[in-house]
């Protein structure tokens, strides 16, 4: 009798050895399977990636040729015979455009932002007030004038050294033009929040003056200080013909530009460009400011660059 007990014990044991191995076995499988799932998802997505940066590098430089070819309106560059980017033209006021492969482009006038190279410290006052009402604009303008300016002296509401130094941050005014967009978050004044509000409408790239008909109505509404009627028929006006002189401005909006100096009512040499590509699992992009200023050593100049 106890030897039978023995052995169904010992078989029972066996058998619950047998279940514990199997099932470590069966998890190591499972985990081995993910594994190589996941390597396999990894290399795609590489591949994939790989093949849209190598496609719109590629299409980048095909664009520059074409542009630099092309011809410019006062809110768009037609492009040259037997383009084969899919369009003819392109427009130049940060509306998307549809190109070949399933790319997409953004191209925009310098002179329809803000730009914080040759700033106008009043359209960028006009327009920090218009989109947050409740900030002090004249503080981020003077502080954005003393971390450009090449001195220690510090505006009425501005910044030098001293006041960064006081907040124990790691950084004090460059005292040169801003290099990076983001760069314009960390004077007095700015924060976060507000630096995503205004970003659509300004730019590091130098402007030549101002052209309403690639500019943004955020941007039109602070540089010409005009309110929502007087853009409704400058909108009015634009959607048949561009505006070109001082006058029929003046008759839109009551307002004149007024200055001898610079490139106004048509594009400038400088724009910011987005060039993307891909599906939202692997997409590709470029984000350039370039410049299409020639010179006797080069056709063209990239101001920045970022591209992932």
């Amino acid at each position: 009798m106890m030897k039978k007990n023995a052995f169904y014990g010992e078989s029972g044991s066996a058998v619950l050895l047998t279940i514990f191995v199997s099932a470590i076995l069966l998890t190591v499988g499972i985990g081995f399977n993910w594994i190589v799932k996941e390597h396999i998802n990894g290399a795609r997505a590489l591949k994939n990636k790989t093949e849209a940066m190598l496609k719109i590098t590629s299409t980048f430089d095909t664009l520059i040729f074409y542009l630099l070819s092309g011809k410019r309106t006062n809110d768009s560059f037609i492009l040259s015979a037997g383009s084969d980017l899919g369009v003819v033209e392109i427009s130049l006021d940060n509306s998307m455009s549809k190109i070949k492969d399933g790319m997409t482009l953004i191209l925009q006038d310098a002179n329809g932002k803000l730009s914080l190279t040759s700033l106008n410290s009043d359209a960028l006052k006009r327009l920090i007030k218009n989109l947050d009402p409740g900030r002090d604009a004249s503080t981020i303008t003077d502080s954005l004038e003393d971390w450009i300016d090449n001195d220690s002296f510090r505006k009425f509401k501005g910044a030098e050294e001293f006041y960064y130094k006081t907040r124990n941050v790691p950084y004090s005014p460059r005292n040169y033009p801003v290099q990076y967009l983001s760069e314009f978050s960390l004077i007095k004044g700015m924060d976060k929040e507000l630096f995503k509000k205004l970003e659509p409408y300004i730019t590091i790239l130098p402007s030549g003056g101002f052209n309403p008909n690639t500019a943004s109505d955020e941007v039109i509404m602070a540089y010409l200080d005009i309110d929502e009627n007087s853009l409704r028929a400058l909108h009015e006006y634009r959607a048949n013909a561009p505006i070109v002189t001082d006058r029929t401005l003046h008759f839109l909006t009551g307002r004149k530009i007024e200055k001898l100096e610079g490139t106004f009512f048509f594009p400038y040499v400088n724009y910011d460009l987005i060039l993307s590509y891909g599906t939202e699992d692997s997409m590709y992009t470029i984000k350039a400011g370039i410049s299409l200023s020639q010179t006797i050593n080069y056709p063209y100049t990239v101001v920045y660059w970022k591209e992932g």
